[in-house]
């Protein structure tokens, strides 16, 4: 396997946007929310804030999955399809589940890989505790090609500390252009019913021994009106090979 693909998204609990009709229920949300990301068929899905710990059987028949995490709001885990289980001899050597972070040590064709969907604190103020919680993590991997991916809640300011633990920023590392950088865009996504209208890249894939090869936004579509989104987040597929 020269490399792999991976959507990384919050949910937002399933709900539905405050400019969705009033039709449009938690089910229908969190369907389509999955046909989003069945359009792309990742081999591997990275979810923040899902409603329960239920949600992954709406989808095991694609896909087998980590023991989900509870963080702050709602659960992570991490899916890997199986089909690339069966055409890569996937095998689960281990699984990680602590607060905010679901991942999961796996052979590919028996390289080793760790793959982590991740929910951190919010608020700017919290930025020592996300990197007291990345550093913490770390220490506590076996040394081995890295991904984390998800709802980071991190500010411009905090993407120096990733480089010094080693990380990759994918989209730093591609540049693949402004209108991929923001996963957080309130001046278009009317999703709560007030309106505090910013920018913001809180959701983030960082790699460790990998080399990013493609980066874009997804589920950034409007839905029934221009601010209608599935969830607050906008979701990020990439794709990761390993380096030579």
């Amino acid at each position: 396997m020269a490399s792999f693909s991976l959507v990384s998204w919050n949910m937002a609990l399933g709900q539905p946007s405050f400019q969705a009709p009033d039709w449009w229920d938690v089910n229908h949300n969190v369907n389509q929310i999955l046909d989003e990301i069945e359009r792309y068929q990742p081999d591997f899905i990275c979810l923040q804030e899902m409603p329960n710990e239920q949600l992954p059987e709406l989808i095991m028949d694609e896909y087998a999955y980590a023991k989900p995490a509870p963080s702050h709001s709602g659960f992570s885990t991490v899916f890997i399809h199986r089909s690339t289980i069966a055409d890569c001899d996937v095998k689960l050597d281990s699984q990680f589940t602590l607060t905010s972070a679901s991942g999961a040590l796996l052979s590919l064709n028996d390289e080793p890989l760790i793959v982590f969907s991740l929910h951190l604190p919010p608020y700017k103020q919290n930025a020592p505790l996300r990197k007291e919680y990345l550093i913490h993590l770390m220490s506590q991997l076996p040394e081995a090609p890295l991904v984390l991916a998800g709802d980071m809640n991190m500010r411009e300011e905090e993407t120096q500390g990733t480089v010094d633990a080693g990380l990759t920023d994918a989209y730093l590392h591609l540049e693949p252009g402004p209108e991929h950088r923001f996963t957080w865009d309130s001046r278009i996504n009317h999703f709560y019913s007030e309106v505090n209208p910013f920018v913001a890249r809180f959701d983030r894939i960082l790699t460790h021994q990998l080399e990013p090869t493609s980066f874009q936004l997804m589920g950034n579509d409007v839905q029934t009106n221009e601010h209608h989104f599935l969830s607050d987040h906008f979701g990020i597929y990439v794709e990761i090979g390993w380096k030579s």
